[in-house]
């Protein structure tokens, strides 16, 4: 995958959690933007779309769970979301960091 993208801050990181988000979710997707380290099976499931999948696995879903979406829509590139493979492959590349 060609392409040039910008890393995820700590400030995202205290953006999200101001707005509720749970610290290990917020760490969690921002591992995986920068670094393209595999998701736990919650964040994986909100990467791909599988709703009733995340609410499955999610620690409590509550008012932080639109601000979490948001930020995805907002700023994870969009070959990085969406799809199983979309996943896997920002996962193999590295995330925003690597190759």
């Amino acid at each position: 995958m060609a392409g040039n993208y910008i890393a995820a801050t700590e400030k995202d990181f205290t953006n999200l959690v101001d707005k509720g988000v749970p610290r290990e979710v917020a760490r969690g997707l921002l591992d995986y933007v920068n670094d393209g380290a595999e998701p736990d099976k919650f964040l994986w499931a909100v990467l791909t779309n599988d709703l009733s999948e995340a609410c499955a696995w999610a620690p409590e879903v509550g008012a932080w769970f639109k601000p979490l979406l948001t930020w995805i829509y907002s700023y994870v590139p969009s070959n990085a979301w969406r799809t199983n493979e979309k996943v896997r492959m920002w996962c193999n590349r590295g995330g925003a960091n690597g190759t």
